[in-house]
């Protein structure tokens, strides 16, 4: 993973809702199954609908897997389908928060789930 100043991500809540600013999908699932596991970036833009801008910003602040290769960057075509997936889940739970649980609770119930799936 890239990261242009050796470690610090930037502001990802900016960026997250920039990125769903300009998030459309335009691909379908044949062909994110059809594209090789490295894409450029300009496949990567085909695929997920964001700008080549935004691509690139999720290189360099290591939102996405990438490598240097041949003069040009090639991004990992599952990081950037995980990338869209957290987005899809941020997307959601922001329109539709959980109902019934005091903040205080969710942190518990998270905090009982987690501890129960790392036992598994």
């Amino acid at each position: 993973m890239y990261n242009a100043d050796g470690g610090a991500r930037g502001s990802h809540m900016r960026l997250c809702s920039e990125v769903a600013m300009a998030w459309q999908p335009v691909a379908t699932m044949l062909d994110w199954v059809l594209a090789p596991d490295w894409v450029t970036p300009e496949e990567a833009v085909r695929l997920s609908g964001h700008d080549e801008d935004t691509i690139k910003r999720l290189i360099l602040d290591g939102g996405v897997d990438a490598e240097l290769g041949g003069g040009t960057w090639l991004v990992e075509k599952r990081s950037l389908y995980e990338f869209q997936e957290a987005l899809s889940d941020v997307l959601w739970l922001t329109s539709h928060p959980p109902s019934g649980l005091q903040p205080e609770r969710r942190r518990k119930r998270l905090g009982t789930l987690l501890t129960t799936s790392a036992r598994r």
